[in-house]
């Protein structure tokens, strides 16, 4: 049997964990002439630029006189002035601008001390999400519609970086496999979410998925099954198991026409509503099946204590 346990009401709050590639990227903070020739190369000569170059200057020198309070105000706003002309189409580099991009805000977090958020061409692009959230919290999706996670005014304690991106399916999971620890069915869409930095979230985020909603594809849940599914991420005090999260409605994400990236084109299925979860803390989302256990019906799909599997309902996590 897979181990797992549902959310809990009086569950303690976890650090945000599952931050992919803390620490130093290999980058060595960025070209010779540091951020504010990186700045340079990026930004399209003009007002922006002037800035970015100023904020570059200030965050490093403040970085180098012990001033954390100054840099890391810097990143930030150099960051939302970074991402802002991204997608105003104002960044110089064609193509390679997302992965450019990526590369100049993880030399500016690291240049102020900050842990290196995991960013890349993929969290910048439609079927990711990369923005600075202020403790006024909001709704922020991907450009597709496909996920995103609503935080609550106050839950969070100071501005982070919030960045997700989606995970593969077709190209490395097969059907009913996914990148969660568990044997249970596992239905894309995936996605991993994390904040930079670290934060204890003082109220509940939602995090909302959509599902495949192609019926010729093996990834596909069919409505009995849909109706079952629970949105799950590795327990954080344990990631070898996972934790079901109580499931809630995500009008902020849209599921038509949903295929894996294998399949576009084929026939689609009407709107199906996205999977939704109360969380305090990220990674890896996705999909499970809790009735079955490698395909199989699970013998005590019951909310009750039976078989060392440990069940605790109506909270978040």
């Amino acid at each position: 049997m897979p181990s797992f346990r549902l959310a809990s009401p009086l569950a303690a709050m976890f650090v945000v964990s599952m931050l992919a590639g803390c620490g130093s990227d290999g980058g060595g903070g960025g070209p010779a002439g540091g951020l504010a020739a990186e700045a340079k190369e990026i930004f399209a000569a003009g007002s922006a630029e002037n800035q970015a170059i100023a904020m570059a200057g200030e965050l490093e020198t403040a970085a180098a006189a012990g001033d954390v309070v100054t840099a890391d105000a810097r990143a930030f706003a150099l960051t939302g002035l970074a991402l802002t002309e991204y997608r105003a189409g104002n960044l110089v580099g064609g193509s390679g601008v997302p992965t450019a991009l990526a590369t100049f805000l993880k030399h500016v977090f690291e240049g102020a001390g900050l842990a290196v958020p995991p960013l890349s061409a993929v969290s910048l692009g439609n079927e990711g999400i990369v923005e600075v959230v202020q403790t006024t919290g909001g709704t922020f999706t991907t450009p597709t519609l496909r996920a995103g996670i609503d935080l609550p005014a106050g839950a969070l304690p100071r501005p982070v970086l919030l960045v997700a991106s989606r995970l593969p399916d077709a190209s490395t999971y097969p059907p009913n496999d996914g990148p969660l620890p568990t044997s249970f069915d596992q239905y894309p869409l995936f996605y991993e979410f994390s904040m930079t930095p670290a934060v204890t979230l003082g109220s509940d985020a939602i995090v909302g998925v959509c599902e495949v909603s192609e019926p010729s594809s093996p990834y596909y849940a069919a409505d009995d099954v849909l109706a079952r599914l629970q949105l799950a991420h590795p327990d954080p005090a344990n990631p070898s198991t996972i934790v079901l999260l109580d499931r809630v409605g995500v009008p902020f994400v849209d599921c038509d026409d949903v295929a894996t990236r294998a399949a576009r084109g084929a026939s689609l299925l009407a709107r199906r509503p996205g999977i939704g979860g109360r969380v305090r803390t990220f990674g890896p989302f996705g999909a499970v099946d809790p009735q079955t256990e490698g395909g199989v019906l699970a013998r005590n799909p019951s909310p009750v204590y039976t078989c060392g599997l440990v069940f605790h309902v109506n909270g978040s996590t």
